[in-house]
Order: structure tokens, then C-alpha cells, then sequence
């Protein structure tokens, strides 16, 4: 993993990860990218705050432990859409795609969308 798969990102703004203070959040460029920074988090114990858009992020998991979470990962370089076939009934989208965007293609596509936020 090279430092461009995986650079700081200030995209997410202060107070928008549901009351905690992070003190750093990466944006991986790739998935290959993400697993490893979760997988090297989760062998050293050390919590993260997975973010996405925030659509959800009220409902999110609350830590239940007494680490504190300073690290935060952000999947908004993660996104678009990598499999639509329409006819098959098959849309696969990366981790960072807004659902708006998600909506959009499969609206275009005379797909029903019933997913709300």
C-alpha cells in the first residue's frame, strides 16, 4: 500500500461523526487499501469510526468499550458504480456511493427504488 492508496482527508467535517473528535481520518483510494487499514486497526485494538456519506450515522454502533476512537476511515474515495446489467437485475456499487446516485442509474434503468433516507 502506497501513500496515495492511502492519504489523510479532511472531507469530513467537525462535529459530523456523531459526536466524536477525531483526531485523523484516511481516505483510501482502494479496497485492497481499506481492508488493511481496518485489518492492521483491528490487530492492534485500535477503534475506528467507519464513515461513509453520513446518511446513517445516527444509527451507527456506539462504542462500547473504554477506548477512545480517534481514527477515523472514510469511504467517500470509494465510489461509483462497478457492475449494472439492468436485465439481470444486478448493480453492485462501491462502499463510498451516494444512494442518490445509486437511485439515479437504477431509475434510468426502470428499476422501482424504494430504499429512503
Amino acid at each position: 500500500m502506497t501513500t496515495a492508496d492511502l492519504a489523510p482527508t479532511d472531507r469530513v467535517a467537525e462535529g459530523r461523526a456523531a459526536g466524536v473528535l477525531l483526531e485523523s481520518c484516511v481516505e483510501p483510494a482502494t479496497s485492497a487499501a481499506l481492508a488493511k487499514f481496518v485489518r492492521d486497526a483491528n490487530e492492534s485494538k485500535r477503534p475506528l469510526l467507519v464513515l461513509g456519506g453520513g446518511t446513517r450515522l445516527g444509527l451507527s454502533n456506539r462504542n462500547q468499550s473504554s477506548a477512545k476512537i480517534e481514527t477515523g476511515v472514510s469511504t467517500l474515495g470509494l465510489a461509483g458504480i462497478d457492475v449494472f446489467e439492468p436485465e439481470e437485475g444486478v448493480l453492485h456499487v462501491q462502499a463510498g456511493t451516494p444512494v442518490a446516485q445509486v437511485r439515479s442509474a437504477a431509475q434510468q434503468a426502470g428499476w422501482a427504488v424504494s430504499y429512503t433516507h
